[in-house]
């Protein structure tokens, strides 16, 4: 049995990658697994080992996919043995291994050795994880307007910053595409030729702070068809328990529409199929959020008072 170490030459990877790979292959790396030729129990065998976190920043916390299968079908245990830059960091059972403390570029590799309790497999490594800076208080990324429809010709991005960030020490270099096929635009909005219904629109952006770039930010949205129209707001006789209406609506593909209501006074309730809603007598004259969408994901909402 061997074991492979890739490397992702990346900078100031490559020497140090080499170094994690001598780490985790001169023990046992190619030798045959102990208990393989007595004739009774067989050893386990260890079939992927990968770090999960595509991405790994700094300040963070890695954890460690391994999949194996017994012959005999004996319970399997792991040992696992994690390197920083080539050395020796972490050695036990554990399958994570916190990055805190450590710096952007460092270079993290894990090699795994399975036990039945009997008989050891040999060492299968991971592959190397690169870990970028971490920008404390950058919590996600949005596309605006939501969702895409069918028909736009510009989209924003929005980053989200935690009460710990700074937004006006941080700035954003975007990169978007169509389909896969990269846009000119690098800012924070992308001008395009009118979307069609099906395509995937996706952005990435990387926080800048002064010198220091962060991990970017990946996200992918589908284009929709059109989104309804609401027209209007259409008054019903009122009884004695409810004030009445009928949302007026229709969709530009013709699709079916279903009717929701986003707030109203408590007690309200609404016909979905039909679009027409009810306030109770008495809790008119507040704000009420209609939704209507169609059957592709598409919603447009309307906001109105209601009289008392």
């Amino acid at each position: 049995m061997s074991c492979s170490l890739s490397i992702n030459n990346t900078g100031k990877a490559t020497a140090a990658a080499l170094a994690v790979a001598a780490v985790l292959s001169v023990a046992g790396c190619g030798q045959k697994p102990k208990g393989q030729a007595d004739g009774g129990n067989r050893p386990p065998e260890i079939s992927l080992v990968r770090i999960q976190q595509d991405q790994p920043a700094v300040d963070g916390q890695l954890t460690l996919e391994v999949k194996s299968s017994d012959p005999d079908g004996d319970l399997v245990f792991y040992r696992v043995e994690w390197a920083v830059n080539g050395k020796a960091a972490q050695t036990g059972q554990s399958q994570q291994f916190s990055t805190r403390g450590l710096s952007p570029g460092d270079l993290v590799a894990a090699r795994v050795q399975a036990s039945d309790g009997s008989s050891l497999s040999g060492w299968a490594s991971s592959g190397t994880a690169v870990l970028w800076p971490k920008l404390a208080g950058i919590d996600g990324l949005s596309l605006e307007p939501s969702p895409l429809t069918a028909g736009l010709t510009s989209v924003s991005a929005i980053p989200r910053l935690s009460a710990a960030g700074k937004p006006d020490q941080m700035s954003f270099v975007f990169r978007w595409t169509v389909d896969g096929r990269a846009s000119r635009d690098s800012g924070g909005t992308m001008s395009t030729e009118p979307l069609r219904k099906g395509q995937t629109v996706a952005v990435e952006a990387i926080p800048v702070m002064g010198d220091t770039r962060g991990r970017p930010f990946r996200m992918t949205a589908k284009v929709v068809g059109p989104a309804p129209v609401i027209s209007g707001v259409e008054s019903l006789e009122r009884d004695s328990l409810w004030d009445n209406y009928r949302i007026l609506a229709s969709d530009p593909g013709s699709e079916p529409l279903t009717y929701s209501l986003v707030s109203a006074p408590p007690g309200s309730r609404i016909d979905q199929a039909q679009g027409t809603f009810a306030i109770p007598r008495g809790e008119s004259g507040g704000e009420v959020v209609l939704r209507v969408s169609n059957r592709s994901g598409s919603w447009a909402e309307r906001r109105l008072e209601t009289a008392p």
